[in-house]
């Protein structure tokens, strides 16, 4: 890959096994960077690491609890924490 500005951020939660969108991306032909976006309540963080090393990023959604989820649970569980944080860690890596 020659675009160093560029890389796949893909966001995942307890499926430290079975990434697909990893393997998809890879049995196509991409060759660039890929990284996988994991918040620090994940369970399965230390199998990520495990099995991705230092392609794992690692974000708190603490955060990030201004933004608004639109329900009135408490339990953090949406994907909307991670998809802010993902402009955050893309310029921090240098990513466009």
């Amino acid at each position: 890959m020659k675009n160093k500005d560029f890389a796949a951020i893909i966001l995942t939660y307890g499926r430290a096994e079975n990434v697909l969108t990893y393997w998809t991306l890879r049995d196509h032909g991409y060759d660039g960077k890929i990284y996988l976006l994991c918040s620090i309540d994940d369970e399965q963080l230390e199998k990520y690491k495990d099995n991705y090393g230092e392609q794992v990023l690692v974000f708190d959604k603490n955060d990030y609890k201004s933004v608004d989820t639109a329900d009135n649970l408490e339990n953090m569980k949406a994907v909307v924490y991670a998809r802010n944080a993902v402009w955050d860690i893309a310029k921090k890596l240098g990513l466009k």
